[in-house]
């Protein structure tokens, strides 16, 4: 699929998805690290210095490279994309456009017929995904306790995977409902999200240090020195991190094969990836603003900062978390021979990422296909391993003569 027929989809379902799901909240209220952060990029949402912007950084399961869940989620994302579909695109791709599993229509017949009618192709097609979605979504409540939880955010039901997760002992599950319970997208909680607790979750596995880093946020964000020299103390003994984003991918790629018809599968994950991406926290920033070098703790913490630092970049799943864990390695004298990874190949790992992801674009059933294999992949690899292996295979290539 041509550049042209990628702007002109992710135009046409940029409105679709803003106007359903509501993701330009998220990063209106998601929480960003410290500004005198040295590895944040001042009013880039707590984004690491060169980080991929959203448009650079695709997620798959996006209409385009520049049309993610995360790209909608961004704020005046709905205004741009009304703004790109009302320009008309100006050109109509000439090679046509594909919609797996609907038709196939020249460049003249879209002309002939106009880009409302393409939408209204589009629009049906995303119905199609809605219904995929549920079909998944029954085949997840008849599985694990997990897949349960998983199941009821699917369906937005954030209060029933809450009271599923609080009777549960499985620390992902309960993670999975209190994230989603805190996401902007969802308002206030209910009555059965307030029952869920950070220290419960962290009582669940007490070997992740996901849950410290939740609770030193809230402390810093409090401005609690004591909470936060606590929690911190608890993060840098900890060896073990648990994956902090695309959770409910994680649950659904696995059984997304189950549905035949690639566009509506396609579409189905669109919806499962953006669910993810509104309820993503940041989890590194408590430890970025702890380990602050103009922080009046800095000295004293300094042992435990370091610690953290180098066993959070070796044990991350995620990008973010393993460029802030760096970042602050750096920052605080970890040596290079203690750090997992260094900057320049994470940086490396995230062009990589990008470069496949967005070759993992379009609704023709060739892309449909490509782009669920990459979530597949997402949800048994992790992010930052997904991203280390297609730097590997680059790599590789650029070696052969």
């Amino acid at each position: 699929m041509g550049d042209r027929s990628r702007k002109l989809l992710a135009a046409l379902v940029l409105v679709s998805l803003v106007a359903g799901l509501g993701w330009h909240a998220v990063h209106d209220s998601a929480p960003s690290p410290a500004p005198s952060a040295p590895d944040v990029v001042p009013g880039a949402a707590g984004r690491p210095a060169n980080w991929p912007t959203p448009a650079a950084r695709p997620r798959p399961g996006s209409a385009a490279s520049g049309a993610s869940a995360r790209a909608a989620s961004e704020p005046g994302g709905q205004r741009q994309a009304q703004g790109a579909q009302a320009s008309g695109e100006d050109e109509v791709p000439p090679e046509g456009i594909e919609l797996c599993g609907v038709g196939r229509w020249t460049a003249e017949e879209i002309r002939q017929r106009g880009l409302p009618w393409l939408k209204a192709q589009m629009d049906r097609s995303m119905q199609q995904g809605d219904l995929a979605l549920s079909r998944m979504a029954s085949r997840l409540a008849a599985g694990t306790i997990r897949q349960q939880v998983a199941a009821r955010l699917v369906m937005s039901d954030v209060e029933g995977a809450a009271l599923l997760a609080a009777g549960s002992q499985d620390a992902t599950a309960y993670q999975m409902a209190l994230t989603s319970c805190g996401s902007p997208v969802h308002g206030p909680p209910g009555p059965q999200c307030q029952q869920l607790s950070i220290e419960r979750w962290a009582a669940l596995d007490p070997g992740d240090a996901r849950p410290w880093l939740r609770l030193l946020v809230r402390a810093v964000s409090q401005r609690d020195e004591a909470a936060a020299d606590a929690a911190l103390a608890q993060v840098a003994s900890r060896t073990q991190l648990s994956a902090g984003s695309f959770l409910l991918e994680s649950q659904v790629a696995p059984i997304a094969s189950m549905e035949p018809d690639g566009l509506a599968r396609e579409h189905a994950l669109v919806k499962v990836i953006g669910i993810d991406a509104a309820a993503v926290g940041f989890d590194m920033a408590g430890l970025s603003r702890a380990c602050d070098v103009k922080h009046p703790a800095y000295s004293r913490r300094l042992p435990h900062c370091r610690a953290a630092a180098a066993r959070l970049l070796a044990a991350s799943h995620d990008l973010m978390d393993a460029s802030f864990a760096q970042a602050v390695a750096a920052r605080v004298g970890v040596p290079a021979a203690a750090q997992a990874h260094n900057a320049a190949t994470l940086q490396a790992a995230m062009d990589a990422f990008a470069e496949e992801a967005g070759g993992a674009v379009g609704f023709d059933c060739q892309s449909a296909g490509r782009m669920h294999r990459f979530s597949e992949r997402r949800a048994a690899e992790g992010e930052l391993g997904l991203a280390l292996s297609l730097l590997r295979d680059r790599q590789a290539r650029e070696a052969k003569p």
